[in-house]
């Protein structure tokens, strides 16, 4: 998407850098039911305690969302940050077949930070 390789942990950390982007996730812990990676299959879900201090001592403009299911979860645990431009992007899974994966990368080009 950004023409980049990105075949090093240093690479991809650059890319972040120069797009001034931070990576979380949302879920600190959690466990999975069914042996299944499906979010409506997770229990005990423990939120990341660390998100609203990073959210109040940056400026943050943006916050992605890998799913819908993450967004609202966010919505639900972090309400005081209602302000937060929020943008969901399609799920990279390939499970997420209501989409090609050249369907995602369009959408992604559209939706993520130019550089």
């Amino acid at each position: 998407m950004y023409e980049r390789e990105l075949k090093t942990k240093l690479a991809q950390q650059q890319l972040f850098v120069d797009l001034q982007m931070a990576l979380s996730d949302i879920i600190l812990e959690c466990e999975r039911q069914n042996n299944s990676n499906l979010d409506m299959n997770l229990k005990n879900i423990v939120v990341n305690g660390a998100i609203p201090g990073i959210l109040q001592n940056n400026a943050i403009e943006k916050i992605y969302f890998s799913s819908r299911f993450a967004e609202t979860l966010f919505k639900r645990n972090f309400k005081e940050f209602d302000e937060v431009e929020k943008i969901i992007l399609p799920s990279p899974s390939p499970r997420y077949a209501a989409l090609t994966k050249q369907q995602k990368v369009e959408k992604y080009k559209e939706l993520m930070p130019k550089l």
